[in-house]
């Protein structure tokens, strides 16, 4: 059994990835991953990902087990990382100031989402 799939009884996430399937959006997703890499890249990367951070805290969980401290880490492939803009030293960055029916702010950070009285707007993140 791949170490992701024992993630399930500690990650209320995990079972979700079963829903990926599920959803028109993602089947266009598995199509398009299929078509293009040979096999769902997506779910696969996923449960990677999964499998890295079990083996994180496993090593963490023997650690402490053995009454050492845990000191494993799990350092995420995503470029940029998930959450809002940070400096160096981890400091928040604030985002750009975007109104409701403006386009999206040019320094806007691709990878965060509207905020929600843009998203509800008809031109939601719109350029």
């Amino acid at each position: 059994m791949p170490r992701s799939h024992r993630l399930n009884s500690r990650s209320p996430t995990f079972p979700a990835l079963d829903s990926i399937e599920d959803e028109h959006s993602q089947q266009v997703v598995k199509r398009d991953n299929e078509a293009t890499h040979g096999g769902y890249r997506t779910k696969r990367v996923i449960l990677e990902i999964y499998d890295e951070m079990a083996e994180v805290m496993a090593a963490n969980e023997a650690a402490v087990a053995a009454a050492q401290q845990a000191t494993a880490a799990y350092q995420t492939r995503l470029d940029p990382p998930p959450g809002p803009p940070a400096d160096e030293q981890g400091n928040l960055l604030p985002l750009p100031e975007w109104k409701p029916g403006q386009p999206r702010p040019a320094n806007w950070p691709p990878h965060i989402h509207p905020p929600p009285d843009i998203a509800a707007a008809p031109t939601a993140g719109r350029s």
